[in-house]
């Protein structure tokens, strides 16, 4: 959880810098480009994820050798998903006319080309870092693996940070993130080897049997990114090239603000996550109906309270957190609130579907939704600017609210018995409270 909590205060603290030293349109230009690696992630079709999962549970069991032939498979996935990347890029930088890259944003054609190819080799090396951190994660070196993790945020995203300052522009702020996170993956290589896990990635031991075999887990685990990508990363790219870059800034203020609450709920939220799925394995109905209205009420708490906050004080936050450069249309910030009411809740309740395997129950229907959304803000954004990326993404965020509460109320609390756990476990939580207060 540490990189998430660090990765949300980069995004944080990087808006009003790049607002102030680039400006909106080129900021705004930015912020479309680096929707790039997001996007580009997804074409190693989840097998690093497939891979680790499956790493972790042969190592469980003694069979070394079969995980170093899984863990060299998937070595070979990425490797293939990586040229592709990189003949893809260079293609678009020769062949792309200027028109096509500039935004509207009057950047400089030859800087974005230079960026566009830049934020693609960063995106290889992404999905190069996950077998990196495979390494860690199936050895139950997880805190190591997210202290690399961190690290090399803080190294890419503070080169940004010297490169922006000195007054360089979007070519030069590309390399940077490319030279910390190169840096970063070497130095997660050299730790990883002196572990000795013999678990390196490599490309000798692969084969096609085992890729086939990846195929199912890997497609299921990419899902819920492609969709959770295409929500995210897809409507600033749609919003920019329908309204301009100019009005990209705005959105992504606004929804970086709006996905503080989730972050909180989901960090409360995922310590319960193997809890739940052994009460369920177990058949302990009542175990997984308090932790279901335990995680329910709380993310509703924060995120209703988020919510308030953004409706009611979300523009002159993000004007004052953006030292007075991005103004955000008091409506738009009222469909952003909305996004954050009904994502708060479903994202964390949807981790507990994630626990016992059941996220083929709601991850197409995120993707579509997702695409659609995507396809509405190109259609609308020129004439309802930053109103019809929000408005469309808090579409998709109360849809997936409907399908998720759908889901667990089904199979896992009616309604009454869920009313009455809430009011146990409130009951809980005062007399706790009151113990509290009485001992201080």
């Amino acid at each position: 959880m540490l990189d998430r909590v660090v990765g949300m205060g980069l995004q944080l603290a990087l808006v009003p810098i790049l607002a102030a030293h680039w400006g909106l349109e080129l900021y705004g230009t930015w912020a479309m480009l680096v929707a790039l690696p997001g996007i580009l992630l997804l074409s190693d079709l989840g097998f690093a994820t497939a891979a680790t999962v499956r790493m972790t549970m042969q190592i469980a069991r003694g069979e070394r050798e079969a995980a170093r032939v899984t863990m060299h498979s998937a070595s070979q996935v990425v490797l293939a998903a990586g040229l592709a990347i990189m003949a893809l890029a260079v293609t678009a930088a020769l062949l792309v006319p200027d028109s096509a890259l500039s935004f509207r944003s009057g950047a400089d054609p030859s800087h974005l080309r230079t960026a566009l190819l830049c934020l693609a080799a960063y995106a290889v090396l992404i999905i190069a870092n996950g077998l990196v951190l495979a390494v860690f994660r199936s050895n139950e070196r997880f805190a190591l693996g997210s202290l690399l993790s961190t690290f090399t945020l803080l190294l890419e995203n503070g080169l940004l940070v010297i490169v922006i300052t000195l007054g360089h522009g979007i070519a030069a702020g590309a390399m940077a993130l490319l030279v910390g996170r190169g840096m970063g993956t070497v130095i997660g290589l050299i730790v990883a080897a002196r572990l000795r896990t013999g678990m390196l990635p490599g490309l000798r031991r692969g084969n096609r049997a085992v890729r086939g075999e990846l195929i199912g887990p890997a497609l299921a685990a990419m899902a819920i990114p492609m969709g959770l990508t295409l929500l995210l990363q897809g409507q600033v790219v749609a919003l920019g090239a329908a309204a301009g870059a100019a009005a990209v800034p705005a959105f992504v203020a606004a929804r970086t603000l709006s996905r503080m609450g989730l972050q909180l709920s989901q960090a409360l939220a995922h310590p319960l996550i193997p809890e739940f799925g052994a009460a369920s394995a177990r058949g302990d109905q009542r175990g997984v109906l308090r932790m279901f209205a335990l995680v329910l009420t709380v993310a509703t708490l924060i995120a209703a309270g988020f919510a308030l906050l953004l409706a009611i004080a979300g523009p002159w936050i993000v004007h004052t957190w953006s030292a007075g450069h991005i103004t955000v249309p008091r409506e738009t910030m009222w469909a952003i609130a909305l996004s954050a009411l009904c994502g708060g809740i479903w994202n964390p309740v949807s981790n507990l579907m994630l626990a016992i395997n059941r996220q083929a129950s709601f991850a197409p229907a995120l993707v579509a939704l997702a695409a659609l959304a995507v396809l509405v803000t190109l259609a609308l954004g020129h004439w309802l600017g930053t109103m019809a990326a929000a408005l469309s993404m808090a579409a998709v965020d109360l849809v997936m609210l409907i399908i998720v509460l759908r889901f667990s109320l089904y199979h896992w609390a009616r309604p009454p018995d869920l009313y009455r756990t809430v009011m146990a476990l409130a009951g809980e939580a005062r007399s706790e409270a009151g113990r509290f207060l009485r001992r201080g």
